[in-house]
Formats: structure tokens, sequence, C-alpha cells
């Protein structure tokens, strides 16, 4: 019960994650003429009593949520999907099935607009990094030194449901570019990591030619990134298949070429993020030294 909304769950929670029946009270549960007490089993005039025996009865101080409820029920918690910490009100106790940042009330449509965030709007989680929505952005901690920027940040990314083909990767930033980045792949869980491709403003960082010849379809080379970038939303893209810059053997006869349909397994990837556009000179702010991603793109079968 939150004030006057009332829901009611039958053995947890329905298919759709929803409460079993939701209504709106004409008032308060609290009955104020007798003391605040509260009648459990029956209405304030004694009609429509509970018929049978009552197992158990629990008391919260505050409105459960959906969450709550089944954590309540099944003694288990359901897999979170934005941040743990991030409990829904009681006046929307359902998380939104579509745009998880967000809660609803029970009873009202997927698609309503009465909705409140599960998150200070401040709050740039790494979810944000992979929810198909570009309003949102994943924000990394303050460097205070260029060091520590130098050194960078390593993202890792599950491909759900095992090993998948992968034909490109956008990351797209919120923030200034690195000036250096590193991908790895893992084609399954206990094999070792594979470099896959580097970008660099100057590709000696990595020891390594600028845009290098690709000798084989599974070569690796070190694409380089231009002098000048964007402040924020640039964008760099990780593509096996085409042709530009650099032609990879068999790009365009891939069903022929078996080193390159190997080539483009992936189980897991790693992201490495070194440096960066902008930030690296001693007179710049510390604050400006972070990263943010807006999404990072994933297109495979």
């Amino acid at each position: 019960v939150h004030h006057t909304r009332i829901s009611f769950f039958i053995n947890g929670l329905e298919d759709d994650n929803t409460a079993f029946d939701s209504r709106s009270l004409v008032g308060l549960i609290a009955v104020p003429y007798i003391d605040g007490e509260w009648l459990v089993g029956q209405n304030v005039n004694g009609s429509e009593q509970f018929v049978g025996r009552m197992q158990d009865f629990r008391l919260y101080q505050v409105a459960l949520t959906n969450r709550d409820i089944f954590e309540v029920w099944s003694g288990k918690f359901p897999q979170l999907h934005t941040q743990s910490k991030c409990r829904c009100p009681g006046s929307h106790p359902r998380v939104h099935p579509l745009v998880q940042r967000y809660c609803i009330p029970n009873g009202a449509d997927d698609t309503t607009n009465d909705r409140v965030l599960r998150l200070n709007p401040e709050a740039h989680p790494l979810t944000y990094i992979n929810d198909n929505d570009i309003g949102t952005s994943w924000i990394s901690s303050i460097f205070s030194t260029t060091e520590q920027i130098n050194n960078g940040v390593t993202i890792m990314i599950d491909l759900e449901n095992g090993q998948y083909q992968v034909f490109y990767i956008i990351l797209q930033f919120f923030s200034p570019q690195p000036e250096a980045i590193r991908i790895q792949r893992k084609k399954q869980k206990d094999v070792a990591w594979e470099d896959w491709q580097y970008f660099a403003r100057n590709c000696s960082v990595f020891g390594m030619d600028n845009n290098g010849l690709l000798e084989n379809p599974d070569s690796v080379n070190c694409l380089q990134l231009p002098s000048i970038a964007p402040y924020s939303r640039g964008n760099i893209t990780f593509s096996i298949l085409t042709p530009e810059p650099n032609r990879r053997p068999g790009y365009n006869d891939f069903y022929n070429t078996p080193a390159l349909q190997e080539f483009v397994k992936a189980w897991q990837m790693k992201i490495h993020l070194l440096g960066q556009y902008h930030t690296s000179m001693p007179w710049v702010d510390f604050r400006h030294r972070y990263y943010g991603v807006d999404e990072i793109t994933v297109s495979g079968r």
C-alpha cells in the first residue's frame, strides 16, 4: 500500500513482473477515529470478513516494491539491470520493462509517462554504455594526473549466450577521444586473450606502423587516428569486412575464407582506452580528464 494505492500479489509476481491486481482506495487505510488502528481481514464496518486461516502477517514501514515482493516470496533477489542500490520508490514500485532506469506504478501501461528515475539524475553508471540510448552516458572517475589518464581504463564486454561473429564495433564518445585504443577478444571462455585491433594518434606507442598493411585475413594492424579530434561526441569504428582504409584479404569472399571466419569470432571483448586528446597539457584543469562514452555498439550474429 502506498497512500491510497494498493496492489495485490499471489505467489510473487505475474509473468510480466506486475502485481495480480492494483486499485485506488477512497481513503487511507488508517482509521483515525479509533486511534489509528488497522483492520486486517474485514472492512471498517465489519463486512466482507476474510474466511480462513492466516499463516503469516508482516508489517513493513515502507511500501514494498515488486522486487521486494519477489524477494520476500522466493527468498531470492532477481537479476538486476541497473545499479543494485537504486530502489524504486513505493509510489512507482515496478521497474520499467523497456527503459529500466525508470520506475512506473503497478497497473500502468508500459508506455505511461508517469515514471520516475531509479538513479540520481547526475549518475552515469557503466550500464549506460550499452543501453541503446544515446541520451545516456557512462562517465569514468576523474584522473588527477596525466599519468593516470595515460594508463587509461579497460572496459570488458560479455556477449550474451556465447560466441558470436562480430563484424563491427562503434565507440561513441561523450568526452574527448582517447589518443590510443587497444581491442582484444576471446573466442571461448578458457582461451587466452588475442589482440584484435589497435588505434592510435601515433601507432609507435604500440611499436607498430601507422595504417600497416594487412597481409593475411587474420592480420592485426594499427589505424592512425587524426591529429585533431572533436572536444566531444566523436566516434571510432572498427569494421572487419570493409575495404577501407586497408583492404583485408578475403573481405569480399567471406564464406570461402576460413581464416577470416575464425577472425570474426568473439565470446568476450576488452577495450582499453589510453590517453586523451586536449587534456594532456599541464595547464588543463584536471576536472576535464575523464572518459565519457555515450554508447558502444557491437554488430554481430
